[in-house]
Order: C-alpha cells, then structure tokens, then sequence
C-alpha cells in the first residue's frame, strides 16, 4: 500500500540553499555604540547652539534693516552650520537606534563630503604656509570676502550685546581692535551708540574704543587707554580687525590647524566607515530574514499545513 510521509520543513534538507538560514547575521554592537554616542553628543550640543543662535536673532531682530544684515550676522552663520550638523546628527541617530540603514548611507555620505571640503580648505592654509606665490593668489580673495563681510556687518549696525562681548572676548585673545581692516578700531565708532563720535553722544567714552583693544603695557599704565588716542594710536592699541588677525594667526599656526583638522578629520571618517559598515550589515540581515520568510511560507503551500509538506513519499 502507498502511504505519504509529511516530513517537517526544519528537519528536511533544503535543495536549493545549502546555508543554515536560521543563523541570521550580526551587527556590530561596537560600531552602533559608537555612530549613536557620538553623534548624540553631537546633536545634543548643535541643538543647544541652535536655541542660542535663534534666540540672538530673534532679540536684535530689530536692528536689521535688510536681508543681507541679517545673513551676515554672526549668528545667523552659527545658526545655519548648527543646523546643518543637527540634520545629519538626526540621520545617524535614527538609523542607528532604529536600524534604519538608508539614514546611515545618507551620514555617511554627507560626511565624506563635510570632509572633503574639510581637506580642501586645509590644504589651502597648508599649501598658503609653504608658498608665498600660492598665497599671494589666494590673497585678493579672502580681502574681498573680508571686506564684504565688514561693510555689511558695521554698516548695518547688526551688533547686539552679545555680538559686542564676543567680540570684545576675541579683541583680548586674539591681540586685535574691530572686525576688519588695517584701521578696524575706528569700527567701534560705527558699531556701538556707546563710543560714537556724533555729537549727540555726551558720553564720556565719546570717540574712544574698549580697554579690550588696548596692548598690556598701555593698560596697565592707563586702564582709559582707549581714550584720546591720537596720532600714534598703534603704539598703545591694536589696530588690525579681528577678522585679519585671525587670518595671521592661522597662517602663523599653519601646522597646529593642520594637526587638528587631522584628528577630527580622522573622526569624521571612522564615523562615517562605522555607518556604512552598518548598514551593510542590516541590509544583509534583512536579506536573511526575508529569505527565512519566503521559506517558510514556500515549505506551507504544497500541503497547506502548517511546517509539513509532500517531498518525500514512502511506498
């Protein structure tokens, strides 16, 4: 007599796949910690930046009397680099907390391109340090930037109290007096009603700068050394603005920039390796698990019984 075996699907060897596909594949636990600490550090601190650019904004918001005030604040910059990396911190937290690898690609990419640009503008300070020619080139275009970024911002009048404390804070580290300029002090002029030389101001500070641009041996000779300057006023001031002395700076620490922007370059790439890296590992795993799907409903349909099917028959 024929009799029919119904043998089970788990027990039965499968013809067309050799792999066990019950072992579903690993994701590094390492590179996950890693992507999501990191950039939830990241979008921790650009969250608050943000908060605190918006609400520099929003306060001296009545001093902007046009658009391009408003675009040249420093704020308004802070606020829009802020955002930038808070969008891509989003991404890398929500492919790695919910095992999204289509979040992970979209990181990873824009932080190779965040780098590449990154290395450009460091090979540029580098390459500015090592030839005078190479630098000479790129000179009339950062006086140009400068010089556009300067008659916007003292022009318009964008300066609030905070804007006028970080600068004065940039004045004393950095050894420079307004914001651009062989003659910037004469910013301060223009920028706060404080030190204005209108004659509407009866201020005692009428015409004078902040003790913040005054050289050490100025100040404490005389803590009202930005007052009456006179002819000789680089003997007891700083007279460059803040936006050149910076630029002398970093070319000056040329090879301390480049040491930095190395290390964080570094960073930036084993982030965005660890993101790859872990989205081809989900998609893999997805791979499997839908194939372990598309078994187990194969192994039900010659028979319609749950986990058995016809393949081997006993005579």
């Amino acid at each position: 007599a024929n009799m029919a075996y119904q043998f089970p699907i788990n027990a039965m060897p499968n013809s067309w796949s050799m792999q066990d596909l019950s072992d579903t594949p690993r994701v590094s636990k390492c590179a996950k910690c890693y992507v999501l600490s990191t950039s939830f550090a990241v979008w921790i601190a650009s969250g608050v930046a943000c908060c605190l650019a918006v609400w520099q904004l929003i306060s001296n918001s009545a001093n902007y009397q046009s658009v391009s005030a408003a675009l040249t604040d420093p704020f308004c910059l802070l606020l829009a680099f802020c955002s930038i990396v808070l969008f891509l911190s989003t991404f890398a937290c929500a492919g790695s907390l919910r095992d999204l690898p289509c979040c992970l690609r979209f990181f990873a990419i824009s932080v190779i391109f965040l780098a590449l640009c990154q290395l450009v503008a460091t090979s540029l300070l580098l390459g500015c340090r090592l030839s005078d020619s190479f630098c000479s080139k790129l000179l009339p275009w950062h006086q140009a930037v400068i010089n556009a970024t300067n008659s916007t911002m003292v022009r318009e009048k964008i300066f609030n109290n905070a804007s006028v404390w970080l600068l004065e804070v940039a004045q004393a580290k950095v050894g420079c007096c307004g914001v651009a300029g062989p003659a910037a002090y004469r910013d301060w002029y223009v920028m706060d009603t404080v030190y204005s030389c209108d004659a509407a101001n009866t201020l005692p500070t009428r015409c004078s700068i902040p003790a913040s641009c005054c050289r050490a041996q100025s100040l404490a000779n005389n803590l009202n050394c930005g007052r009456s300057l006179g002819v000789n006023a680089s003997a007891k001031i700083f007279t460059d603005g803040c936006l050149t002395a910076t630029g002398g700076w970093l070319l000056s620490n040329a090879w301390l920039v480049v040491g930095a922007s190395a290390a964080w370059l570094f960073v930036q790439l084993l982030g965005a390796c660890l993101s790859r890296k872990l989205a081809k590992q989900l998609n893999k795993r997805r791979r499997v698990i839908r194939r372990q799907r598309e078994h187990r409903r194969v192994g039900r349909t010659p028979t319609g019984a749950v986990g058995y099917t016809d393949y081997y028959t006993l005579i």
